[in-house]
């Protein structure tokens, strides 16, 4: 069987690990990874992240596909990948740096799910040792700024995914990027606002909240909405 994988690298993830899931309890082989890069997406979609973060052992082939798992529509596969060993056999390309960092993660560019009220009320809640990192440096600048507190530590999509698997809190709005990141420490503080915190633009559908919270409930330790 091929894997189809659409998204960027939060949701790659994810996406190749419901496949392995699917691979493992049907009994079939897996042939290839297809990363599908069709329709309307936007840069990041269209780059192979899943190599350059984790040890695949199967070719991987970026194609202008659109076929994908769809997982943030299916929570019932983050139960089953949670209760399986699928997780637990996926290997890191670098070794893990701690960093103490307690990280603030802003979504701006992309998908604006949070105001930045909603961002300045939770570097508040953090406090001044708080480190913030997204695709938007001039929001996170402005957070900084109107909230008197915190340092921009963002460098780059992988440096930054980096950052969260090494820190010791993560705050942020709905986003797969950090919750990949936590799949390599379970026992990780995590809060993330609710649906009903969150002010942005962009309203995230029922179906994707349900997904965090079956991986709140099932793996991760120490995740709590706020």
């Amino acid at each position: 069987m091929d894997v189809n994988i659409r998204g960027a690298l939060g949701t790659q993830l994810f996406e190749y690990l419901c496949g392995l899931y699917t691979a493992q309890s049907t009994g079939e082989t897996i042939d290839k990874v297809v990363i599908g890069t069709g329709g309307k997406v936007v840069a990041p979609v269209k780059i192979d992240w899943l190599s350059q973060i984790i040890d695949v052992p199967y070719t991987v082939q970026v194609l202008t596909s659109t076929a994908k798992q769809d997982v943030w529509k299916k929570p019932n596969v983050f139960v089953n990948l949670a209760n399986s060993n699928v997780i637990e056999n996926i290997k890191l390309k670098s070794p893990i740096e701690k960093n103490n960092f307690k990280l603030l993660h802003v979504r701006g560019l992309d998908r604006t799910i949070a105001s930045i009220d909603d961002y300045i009320k939770l570097v508040r809640v953090i406090g001044p040792e708080v480190k913030l990192i997204g695709d938007d440096n001039l929001l996170i600048d402005k957070i900084i700024h109107v909230s008197g507190m915190g340092e921009n530590v963002s460098k780059g999509v992988l440096e930054d995914w980096h950052l969260c698997i090494g820190a010791k809190e993560i705050y942020c709005a709905f986003t797969n990027f950090t919750l990949s990141a936590m799949l390599f420490d379970k026992n990780k503080k995590i809060k993330m606002l609710s649906k009903q915190n969150s002010n942005g633009t962009v309203v995230i559908h029922d179906p994707a909240y349900k997904c965090v919270d079956a991986l709140f409930n099932h793996y991760y330790t120490n995740a709590s909405w706020m």
